[in-house]
């Protein structure tokens, strides 16, 4: 299921010498309630259905004005629900 999925996402491990040279560095973290206010894009964001000769849709959240939400600094943090 797993392969399945990272296949879905556009992985494939005939790039893994391309994937090898990407070196990530987490910046900061966070910890964020999920409501109805986040920023998301869901099913009912295509109330008419995915637009004709859309097959891949990929967005970026920034969230700046979002600290309401969020509940911990770090996943190691003990945070309240």
């Amino acid at each position: 299921m797993l392969d399945g999925r990272l296949a879905q996402a556009g992985y494939s491990p005939a790039h893994d010498a391309e994937y090898a040279k990407l070196h990530i560095r987490v910046a900061c973290e966070g910890l964020y309630r999920v409501t109805t206010d986040f920023p998301r894009v869901v099913p009912s964001s295509f109330v008419a259905g995915v637009p004709a000769g859309v097959e891949r849709i990929e967005y970026e959240v920034n969230l700046g004005g979002f600290d309401r939400l969020r509940v911990a600094e770090r996943s190691s943090d003990p945070f309240a629900l």
